[in-house]
């Protein structure tokens, strides 16, 4: 790692640490811990209910790229003790996971990481939410180990039900393949343009820093997956599409999801936009959750 990054990286860890201070307790315990396997150590955050209480249903959540456990600080204290929640950073993207000897780079990694994360949590059985790139993995994990997972939480899901926007991937593309704090910024501030919501300011400063921090993150081809392979599906699954997404067409990712997903049901979230849904959806996705648990 050149000097440059390396201190870039020590920046944005101590932000991450200051921003984390307002993630929520879990019932009296440690709010974070860390596993260790082949693919390094996964940081991953705990809120809720006693994290050992398994009567308390559990959920996992997977971010964005580059977005961190942050992003899902809203919705962790919206479910309060309603779930055991657990946000995961994923190793060799930013946040406080290290990557190991072997990289996060396609689908058998991916699969193989969260055996290993669920393992280490001591859950058999377990919701699992997304957001984006995260929703991805976490749709093609329940597709290949189905008996892990009860649920499924997609909040605007990428590469599941359609290609990205080609506007958003003429803006992207270089904020992806030559990353920089003002390149990563600028994607996020024109998507966000359509939102009737601001981005949370904490968030998008580590948004920022990140751009310099972590340059290379590696991930996995993203293929959308076929209709047969949807179909599949037998858990509920829950698709949140925010109204204002400048990554999708809002109204044709609903579609296919309804029709794609033999038990989904979806909920749009009118006001918001692909990067900040997280928070202006919060409330909303915490009764999708438990409402459709106890419905």
């Amino acid at each position: 790692m050149a000097n440059s990054e390396q201190a870039a990286r020590e920046v944005f860890l101590r932000r991450y640490d200051e921003v984390m201070q307002s993630w929520p307790d879990a019932g009296g315990t440690p709010r974070h811990l860390d596993l260790t396997s082949e693919f390094g150590t996964t940081r991953v955050w705990a809120a809720g209910a006693d994290p050992a209480d398994e009567s308390v249903p559990a959920l996992v959540l997977l971010p964005a790229y580059q977005a961190t456990s942050a992003e899902w600080i809203p919705l962790a204290l919206a479910l309060g003790a309603t779930r055991r929640v657990f946000a995961v950073d994923i190793p060799g993207d930013a946040g406080r996971s290290v990557a190991g000897s072997r990289a996060l780079d396609d689908i058998t990694a991916l699969v193989h990481w969260l055996d290993s994360v669920l393992d280490g949590l001591g859950l058999a059985n377990t919701e699992i939410g997304g957001h984006s790139y995260g929703a991805w993995i976490a749709l093609r994990y329940a597709v290949d180990s189905p008996d892990r997972v009860g649920r499924l939480i997609l909040v605007d899901p990428t590469m599941v039900f359609l290609p990205l926007f080609p506007t958003y991937i003429l803006r992207a593309a270089p904020a992806m393949s030559r990353p920089s704090p003002q390149r990563r910024l600028g994607v996020i501030h024109w998507e966000n343009k359509r939102s009737g919501h601001e981005l949370d300011e904490s968030w998008l400063q580590l948004a920022e820093l990140a751009g310099g921090a972590f340059p290379s993150v590696p991930s996995a081809r993203t293929p959308i997956p076929k209709a047969t392979m949807l179909q599949r599906l037998t858990m509920p699954v829950e698709v949140v599409v925010p109204g204002r997404s400048r990554v999708h067409v809002a109204r044709t990712l609903a579609r296919r999801a309804r029709t794609r997903l033999p038990r989904g049901t979806v909920h749009t979230v009118k006001d918001a936009g692909h990067y900040n849904v997280p928070w202006v959806g919060a409330a909303e996705i915490a009764g999708a959750i438990t409402d459709s648990a106890t419905g």
